[in-house]
């Protein structure tokens, strides 16, 4: 279920929290420091599996892109669960 509306982040990149985690979007590679509710543990990001620990209310998550045999990068997004 959203919580509120999606935010941008910087430019070519979004975020949206859902009640169960967030989504970010992106243009191009980039890291980001993500503020999560208290008393979250850690997210899980659910393309890779990757764990990230949560760190003072904050979890610092990386999305870097793929190139595909044409050479050009893709849009991403991924989906982080609050663990």
């Amino acid at each position: 279920k959203p919580v509120g509306n999606s935010r941008t982040l910087n430019e070519g990149s979004a975020l949206r929290y859902f009640s169960k985690g967030f989504v970010i979007v992106a243009d191009r590679d980039a890291s980001f420091t993500i503020e999560v509710p208290a008393k979250t543990a850690a997210v899980t990001d659910l393309f890779s599996g990757r764990r990230v620990m949560v760190e003072k209310g904050k979890a610092g998550v990386s999305l870097i892109s793929q190139v595909y045999p044409s050479g050009k990068t893709y849009p991403m997004g991924r989906i982080f669960k609050y663990d």
